[in-house]
């Protein structure tokens, strides 16, 4: 059973996909919180709280508190599941890039440039 070149390289996304996802897993929680992550992730507790942005709060970006907010509602208010979103955005990303590349360029570029992106942690 021969598989087609295509299927070949999807495979093998899928591999670095999920080698790059456990390693954004286990760096979660040893990797340090900078300013701006800890203030996004405290303006989701602050919505949770029922505060609402620009009323009560000087958030300037409503939509993402509005996401971090469902996330740590959803996975519990802790710095670990409040970086859940960061990663899911950022893993695809990666796929994202893998098709434009491969729409511009070709299959292998492809793979090469969302690699690279994805193993960035």
């Amino acid at each position: 059973m021969s598989l087609t070149v295509g299927k070949k390289y999807l495979i093998l996304l899928g591999v670095i996909f999920l080698i790059s996802l456990s390693l954004r897993l286990w760096l979660l929680d040893k990797r340090w919180i900078n300013p701006d992550e800890g203030a996004h992730m405290m303006d989701a507790v602050l919505v949770l709280d029922g505060k609402i942005p620009r009323v009560d709060f000087g958030s300037r970006q409503p939509l993402y508190t509005y996401a971090i907010a469902g996330f740590l509602k959803t996975f519990g208010i802790t710095y670990t599941s409040g970086r859940l979103l960061t990663i899911f955005c950022s893993m695809l990303s990666g796929v994202v890039i893998f098709f434009l590349a491969r729409q511009l360029f070709d299959e292998k570029v492809a793979v090469l440039s969302s690699s690279i992106y994805l193993m960035l942690p």
